[in-house]
């Protein structure tokens, strides 16, 4: 409850309410029923609020949930009898005092509040800081109604300063303003609409209405001008819908007027790592190490989410452990960490990660798919499926696990299972990313590659920012020889997000492969620029190079992607490529062969193999690999010269 996992909290509850029914306590059903009322199962909360109304003995927990629970159904004088029965039978308790002021100052009955309040100062608000922020909020209230707006304006800042009541902000919230912007009531009043607005924004987001949610947190930033939360929550929308030129701005102008505030460094630093501007997060490093924020656990988290985007794994799993030595409770990180030590298969590490974020949020699917990968892996498909077919009862029809049995029944080779499952799915009447995802996965597994960007489309209706669906269209599409339909993505993602690992390289490939060499290059120069070196940019460019017949920049750069990369197919396809032409047919061979062992599938390389042999007059060897090259690409384009070579040397 105190981390704000409602639903986590609601699930412990039950589980240990299903263990030991005998053991039931008037506080666990008072905690019980506020964890319901959080999670707005109110149906449930009915059930145990009357075993805890008819409790003989009420403590002040069991009191709080029924007054609650009375004021959310909008029962306000049952809410105010069981306020007076808690005060008669807790009479030193200061919150029972303040909650029937609360109440009463609704009713006009402001005398009476006065004389409550005096009631909880004599009683020193039991030296609780949230009492004293209450008798703040409502001796505010009634100097307000009492037309000493001055005053009251005074009562509410020191409230606020104390605890930032959501309640108080919306009952500021609705009062007009004198449009006087010195004024301290008129600057309460709207940094208090500007939270109102937020507030909505941050439901619609949560129900993914992004666009009502981008509108709501827009006139939020507008309601108050330099209000941090909204412009946060506005840059978060924009990164959502996949607007990042314009989350960015917002972000970087931000930080240009509080260069000191912790809360925009960070959210700047998460938006870098988030579109792929590593060289800017790794400013942005720099200039946060020099503050005291290099010692938060936030920081190392950003820096742990870094070197997994940029794909160091060592370097990612130091700061992440470090964040979590910060902060134990941060199950995010944990899973991250139990990630990246599944693909180093150390699974009984992983394990005890997993349990770990299963025990701080047990109703997250996700921790629950993962614990199912590391069962696959250390048993067998079967037994993950009986794992998460033992979830079903838990979480019912949740797309995510459904989509995950699906998988594994593909994996374990029973097609008709997965295709049960996947009708299952695709009959599902609420269409969320999940069952998107899976839909796509499926199509891939089941290569119905021409299905794919129609899936991408449906998700993206739900989804706008999902990138990286629309490169798996783009892709696809590349790899099925739809080049022109392929570009048309990658334009789309660059539109959205230029940094995007590898969308200026397949623009690039596609530009190189229609002879536009010297586009190609620009495109592939850009790409370097943003996300550095790598041997899939320098391989292509040392490509382009050669076709430009400049063989020493071709093999330089074929050279330094062979230090990033020394097993890369095409690299040492390349190098092996450039011996031929300089007719040193040994080295040629031994890179071809090398090539070989990364991809023995590939037709083109038995191809050239049989070039090198045949100018080597190792006739044999030549006819073994063109045979070889035209029944793996029995429609190759160059079948007849490769034939007219068999039979000349046969």
């Amino acid at each position: 409850m105190s981390i704000n996992k409602f639903e986590a909290a609601a699930d412990v509850v039950s589980r240990y309410l299903k263990l030991y029914p005998k053991n039931l306590t008037p506080d666990l059903f008072a905690v019980y029923l506020r964890t319901l009322m959080k999670t707005g199962r109110l149906d449930l909360a009915r059930q145990f609020k009357t075993p805890l109304e008819k409790a003989p003995h009420k403590n002040r927990y069991a009191y709080d949930a029924l007054i609650e629970y009375a004021l959310l159904n909008q029962e306000n004088e049952q809410a105010l009898e069981y306020t007076n029965d808690a005060i008669k039978n807790h009479p030193k308790l200061v919150g029972f005092y303040l909650k029937k002021a609360d109440q009463i100052i609704k009713l006009k009955k402001y005398k009476e509040a006065e004389a409550l309040l005096t009631k909880a100062k004599e009683l020193n608000f039991e030296s609780n800081d949230l009492n004293r922020a209450k008798f703040m909020e409502l001796k505010g209230l009634l100097l307000a109604f009492s037309g000493d707006v001055k005053n009251a304006t005074i009562f509410f800042k020191k409230s606020l300063e104390i605890e930032d009541s959501y309640e108080l902000r919306m009952r500021l919230a609705d009062l007009a303003s004198s449009e006087d912007p010195s004024n301290e009531t008129d600057k309460l009043i709207a940094e208090s609409k500007a939270i109102k607005l937020l507030m909505q924004a941050k439901d619609f987001f949560e129900k993914r209405n992004y666009e009502l949610a981008l509108s709501a947190a827009a006139k939020a930033t507008d309601a108050m001008a330099g209000h941090i939360p909204s412009e946060l929550f506005l840059a978060k929308v924009q990164l959502r819908l996949g607007l990042a030129k314009q989350a960015l701005k917002t972000l970087e102008d931000l930080v240009a007027r509080y260069p000191d505030d912790r809360s925009i460094n960070i959210a700047l630093l998460d938006a870098y790592i988030d579109t792929y501007k590593f060289n800017d997060a790794k400013k942005r490093i720099g200039i946060i190490s020099g503050t005291d924020l290099k010692n938060s656990y936030e920081f190392a988290s950003a820096n742990g989410r870094l070197y997994i985007r940029m794909g160091d794994t060592l370097q990612a799993i130091s700061w992440l452990r470090t964040s979590i030595n910060m902060n134990p409770l941060n199950d995010t990180d944990i899973y991250l960490l139990a990630e990246l030590i599944i693909k180093r298969a150390n699974f009984d590490a992983a394990r005890l990660l997993l349990n770990k974020c299963m025990e701080l949020d047990p109703v997250n699917p996700d921790y629950r798919i993962a614990y199912a990968k590391v069962v696959y892996e250390q048993q067998d498909d079967l037994s993950a499926i009986g794992y998460l077919l033992g979830l079903l009862d838990e979480f019912g029809e949740n797309p995510k696990v459904l989509s995950e049995i699906a998988v594994f029944y593909y994996r374990a080779g029973k097609v008709k299972d997965f295709q049960a499952y996947k009708e299952k799915l695709e009959k599902m009447p609420v269409k969320d990313k999940s069952l998107y995802e899976f839909l796509i996965k499926a199509a891939i597994l089941d290569e119905r590659f021409s299905e794919i960007p129609a899936l991408v489309e449906s998700l993206l209706a739900i989804e706008p920012g999902e990138i990286e669906a629309m490169m798996t269209a783009g892709r696809v599409l590349y790899e099925d020889g739809k080049l022109v339909e392929a570009a048309s993505w990658f334009k789309r993602i660059q539109e959205k997000l230029e940094t995007y690992p590898k969308v200026q390289y397949y623009r690039a490939k596609i530009l190189f492969l229609s002879k536009d060499y010297d586009q190609a290059l620009k495109e592939v120069e850009a790409d370097l620029k943003a996300n550095g070196d790598n041997d899939a940019d320098l391989t292509l460019m040392a490509q382009i190079y050669m076709e430009k017949d400049e063989l020493v920049k071709a093999e330089n750069l074929f050279k330094q992607a062979q230090k990033i990369n020394p097993k890369a197919f095409d690299t040492l396809v390349g190098l092996a490529d450039i011996s031929t032409k300089r007719n040193n047919f040994d080295l040629a061979l031994d890179l071809y062969k090398k090539a070989m062992q990364q991809k023995n599938d590939e037709p083109i390389i038995h191809r050239k193999i049989g070039d090198v042999y045949r100018r080597l007059a190792q006739g044999a060897l030549a006819v073994e690999s063109y045979k070889m090259y035209l029944e793996m690409a029995p429609e190759a384009a160059d079948k007849g010269q490769v034939e007219a070579y068999i039979n000349l040397m046969q």
